[in-house]
């Protein structure tokens, strides 16, 4: 069954179904006037508690849509699964993402890229970043956690840190926390791996001929 709240157009549309236990109907699908989609939680009020989907309308000019969708469930089970014909992708409840063939890629291609020179000395910084353990305040009891804090990090290599919205579903809030690009970082890092095999092996090259003199 279905409800409109006004005539016209300009109302929202309500679809109820009745429970298999004979209880009374229950709204699983609210289409709002403004273009809004609501399933099962029916509200716009999706977290890690409140389970639903939702599908935003960010404005009638540009007919742009943002998602938002919360599953009650752990780092067991999924809350979103993508299949294709050679793979598959999940987002675990505990944010994990995991696929069949454990690969991430970026377009990298070298007809893609101008201004390519060798990476500068990444030493220093490496050295200088703190890696910390922790857990986040919304899972206090969770698993420790390793890492790096933003506002740390920014006074090693500020460009990895970033400024991103408390609410994504707000265009024109300003509020924000801080993010860090975690895959440049562990480039930075792999130059800094390569200038270590590079001391270790000047020093092998030196302690052989010490030993053979």
């Amino acid at each position: 069954m279905h409800e409109r709240d006004a005539a016209g157009s300009q109302g929202s549309m309500k679809f109820f179904c009745r429970p298999s236990n004979g209880g009374p109907p229950v709204k699983r699908l609210h289409i709002h006037a403004n273009g809004d989609i609501a399933f099962n939680n029916c509200t716009n009020y999706i977290n890690s508690s409140n389970y639903g989907l939702y599908l935003l309308n960010d404005s009638d000019s540009t007919k742009s849509i943002y998602f938002r969708h919360s599953r009650e469930a752990n780092g067991t089970h999924s809350t979103a699964e993508f299949h294709g014909n050679q793979g598959s992708m999940q987002i675990y409840g505990d944010g994990d993402v995991k696929n069949t063939n454990n690969s991430y890629g970026s377009l990298s291609d070298e007809n893609l890229k101008q201004d390519i020179v060798d990476a500068s000395s990444q030493w220093d910084d490496i050295k200088a970043i703190k890696v910390r353990k922790f857990r986040f305040k919304d899972n206090p009891t969770g698993d420790l956690q390793i890492g790096v804090v933003a506002q740390e990090l920014e006074t090693v290599s500020p460009k990895l840190v970033t400024e991103v919205a408390t609410s994504s579903d707000d265009l024109t809030s300003t509020e924000t926390v801080k993010a860090v690009k975690y895959s440049v970082l562990y480039m930075k890092a792999i130059k800094a791996l390569q200038e270590a095999q590079t001391r270790i092996e000047t020093l092998e090259t030196k302690v052989s001929a010490l030993e053979g003199s």
